[in-house]
């Protein structure tokens, strides 16, 4: 049984899942190549709030995702379905859609908290320092947005094939 979703003339799964794809990578690339490095530039390590700061920012940034990523899916789900997407691609983007995620419901209730707790000063020195264990949810971090942002490019590079194929329209010859 197939669920066949009716098409609006006005509003376009693939056109939404694009936009959405699109706007989650520029946020995502803002944040780690901008934001936070002008953070750490400007001092926010030696700040007794940043463990504070940085929760509630990463917090943002990870409801944000969450809510990316469900409507991502959703909408790779919904053009699975009505055959948008070529069969030969079809678990491929099923799999891409659930990884992206994860990964955002892994930073939510994972990462995000383990990272603030291990930043947390609890004696209310200023000085924090940096533990292997911090380096490694770094690490893990940093492996996480390399496979975020190969996906993200990978479906926005699949759905702008489809929204402005290569191939221009026919034109037929007005010299006659």
């Amino acid at each position: 049984m197939q669920i066949r979703f009716p098409a609006s003339p006005q509003w376009s799964w693939t056109k939404s899942v694009f936009t959405v794809l699109a706007a989650w990578l520029g946020a995502s690339l803002m944040l780690d190549f901008v934001v936070m490095p002008s953070l750490y530039w400007t001092g926010m390590m030696n700040s007794s709030d940043f463990a504070g700061a940085g929760y509630v920012l990463f917090g943002l940034t990870n409801h944000f995702e969450v809510l990316a990523a469900a409507l991502v899916l959703t909408g790779l789900l919904i053009l699975i379905s009505n055959g948008v997407v070529t069969q030969r691609d079809r678990l491929a983007t099923a799999i891409q859609g659930l990884t992206l995620l994860s990964i955002a419901l892994f930073y939510t209730y994972c990462l995000t908290p383990a990272m603030s707790a291990l930043a947390l000063s609890l004696d209310g020195s200023s000085v924090i320092e940096v533990t292997r264990a911090m380096n490694i949810l770094q690490g893990e971090y940093w492996a996480l947005e390399l496979i975020k942002f190969t996906i993200l490019a990978l479906l926005i590079s699949r759905f702008s094939l489809l929204l402005f194929p290569l191939t221009k329209p026919q034109q037929t010859n007005s010299y006659r």
